[in-house]
């Protein structure tokens, strides 16, 4: 698996497609199998070099991938409040894999909190490196600006690959290529 930084827009979106493919499939069909594919397709288990091990780590206090399904139901359901979805128990889910779950299913409504988000943010608009679950509500209207800058871009590469692009995956894909040229330059 590639990073957002080494992929095209158009490879970019197909990997978020790809994303919610796993992600559907796992929440229709609960198991072990289709979690992994799951954790195999998400950035925020990328580290994470043996993923069967990581699961046995999930699976293994009586949790059962049904329990990890209604959870991740519960996280994606926009009838409850977001601060109350964002605090519920998941298992191998942290923060920033609760917000690239949020935002593969509504891309054009959360950002992804991850480290390359936040270490661009804190370079270029001095914000702080962490954020907490509760903090996540200000980061999303902060990213909400961010993504209203970018929309000409956004729009530029719309009409170039005559596709629509979601608002905070666009800003994912700008933010993960500013990082790798900050890094760069860092290095």
């Amino acid at each position: 698996m590639k990073s957002a930084t080494d992929l095209h827009i158009v490879e970019y979106l197909k990997h978020l497609e790809d994303k919610r493919k796993a992600l559907d499939e796992f929440l229709n069909n609960p198991s072990r199998d289709t979690l992994k594919k799951v954790f195999e397709s998400f950035w925020s288990f990328e580290a994470i070099v043996n993923k069967d091990m990581f699961l046995n780590r999930v699976l293994k206090k009586r949790v059962k991938p049904a329990s990890i399904a209604q959870r991740l139901k519960y996280l994606i359901d926009e009838s409850k409040p977001l601060e109350e979805r964002l605090t519920v128990k998941i298992h191998g889910f942290g923060t920033r894999a609760k917000t690239e779950v949020l935002n593969t299913v509504h891309p054009d409504r959360y950002p992804i909190l991850n480290k390359r988000t936040l270490y661009v943010l804190s370079k270029v608009f001095n914000v702080s490196k962490e954020y907490t679950i509760k903090e996540y509500v200000e980061f999303t209207k902060m990213c909400e600006v961010l993504a209203e800058g970018f929309s000409y871009i956004r729009e530029d590469y719309e009409r170039l690959i005559s596709r629509e692009i979601p608002k905070y995956a666009f800003l994912d894909f700008m933010l993960n290529s500013l990082y790798e040229r900050i890094k760069t330059k860092a290095v």
